[in-house]
């Protein structure tokens, strides 16, 4: 259980959880300059997965990555399982000299199924997309990797003890699997197994997109 810290009323902290608020389930890189920090407990597991030394400013635990250098540690959240949401400083160098506090935006939320980067790829391995939906009378999947456009889309309603399922995930070994809550409720229930894989859980279409990408044609 994760011990509550009073956030500091300061508007950088502010801003800071008014825009992790919307990535609650990913590790926020917020910029600060040269740097990428991570607070609260995102800082706790960024440091233990990253080897980073963990410090405190105002009480509230925090680690940092050079923005230079972001891209090795973001692999390594990435194969690791976590999700990683980029904020930027994005207000314009003019604005932003007159400005005491950096307009902030997240441009880029990155989990284990939707990276396409090079320096973010191991190379000769694949990064399965799957997005599943499994009920009382059989399942479907689309499997997809960004780095590549291989598609796949494929659907079962006679595989009651899911044999199939777990065949197909096996030799895929997707990244990341994404399902609604009833498929999740039925995963939990069935107690599967799909090894090292990061499950992510969406409500609706809007739910599953960042804000920006809510107009796209998917």
């Amino acid at each position: 259980m994760s011990q509550t810290v009073e956030t500091p009323e300061t508007p950088l902290m502010q801003q800071y959880q008014s825009l992790k608020s919307d990535y609650p389930h990913a590790l926020l890189f917020f910029r600060l300059g040269d740097f990428y920090e991570l607070f609260y407990d995102d800082a706790k597991t960024a440091s233990a997965v990253l080897g980073l030394t963990l410090t405190a400013r105002q009480g509230v635990p925090m680690c940092g990555v050079p923005h230079h250098a972001a891209s090795n540690y973001i692999c390594r959240l990435l194969n690791a399982g976590h999700k990683v949401a980029i904020c930027e400083q994005v207000a314009p160098s003019g604005d932003a000299k007159k400005a005491k506090l950096f307009k902030r935006e997240v441009v880029r939320l990155i989990t284990p199924g939707t990276v396409v980067e090079d320096e973010l790829l191991t190379p000769r391995a694949s990064r399965y997309l799957v997005g599943l939906d499994l009920d009382i009378v059989g399942w479907g999947l689309a499997s997809f990797d960004a780095s590549t456009g291989d598609f796949l889309a494929t659907q079962n309603l006679n595989d009651p003890d899911l044999y199939q399922l777990l065949s197909f995930i096996s030799k895929t070994g997707p990244a990341e699997i994404l399902a609604n809550a009833r498929t999740m409720k039925e995963i939990k229930k069935r107690g599967l197994d799909f090894g090292p894989v990061t499950l992510t859980e969406y409500t609706s279409r809007e739910a599953a997109l960042p804000a920006w990408a809510s107009q796209a044609v998917w």
